[in-house]
């Protein structure tokens, strides 16, 4: 009996490690999914969820531009600190999942992230990447509504997945932005490109020209539309 209540003591060792190695394992980089919610001048809206973990642990990303996220602007999780463009949060008892707002530091691109770690480890390796998906150009609808001798105003609709995504084309000829858009965020233009955040289902634009303009080489996404 003695030699037995040992081998069950044992025995139950083994598995409490274990299951303590198991539950040590970091959660794949695949179990995180990052999106950008809305954006507007000056801000944005972007949620984490973190899928295939318990509740309550500490988040940390890294953005590869430059944005500031402040105690007051996050939801579902408790601002810890950010150092630099590396920002830490723990999340709420019974949540996996997270919302802040980001403030760009200058032009943020598409507000990109990376270098997650939870609970102070780094996930493990991603999934492959998945090929860009084409979406159908239908799902923007661009119109000028306006137009005068030197410039004209355009109305651009959105709908299904280009609803809060980077819209781009380029100009039948040149335009000038004048004044910010309404509706959106002008992430970078020359005289006869544009890429537009959006901030919802529709942004506007005032452009000084001759004439209005005409569009070509539509993408939604960073990826060309499909007719």
């Amino acid at each position: 009996n003695h030699i037995s209540g040992k081998m069950v003591g044992l025995r139950a060792a083994l598995l409490l490690l274990l299951a303590m190695q198991c539950s040590a394992a970091p959660t794949t980089c695949s179990d995180v999914t990052y999106q950008i919610t809305s954006w507007w001048q000056g801000a944005f809206v972007a949620r984490f969820t973190v899928k295939n973990h318990d509740y309550g642990f500490t988040f940390e990303w890294t953005f590869l531009d430059s944005i500031t996220v402040s105690s007051g602007d996050v939801w579902g999780a408790t601002f810890d600190s950010q150092s630099g463009n590396t920002v830490s949060v723990t999340l709420d008892s019974d949540k996996n999942i997270f919302t802040f707002q980001g403030t760009p530091g200058s032009e943020v691109g598409q507000a990109r992230v990376s270098g997650y770690k939870i609970n102070g480890v780094t996930c493990g390796p991603a999934a492959s990447t998945p090929a860009p998906v084409s979406l159908p150009c239908s799902l923007v609808n661009y119109q000028v509504t306006s137009s005068f001798d030197t410039f004209f105003i355009v109305r651009v609709a959105l709908t299904g997945d280009a609803q809060h995504g980077f819209i781009e084309w380029t100009w039948s000829d040149s335009a000038t932005v004048t004044g910010p858009p309404w509706g959106g965020e002008v992430v970078s233009s020359t005289s006869t490109t544009i890429k537009v955040a959006a901030g919802g289902d529709a942004f506007g634009l005032m452009l000084t020209a001759d004439a209005p303009r005409t569009i070509s080489n539509l993408k939604i996404n960073g990826v060309a539309c499909s007719a």
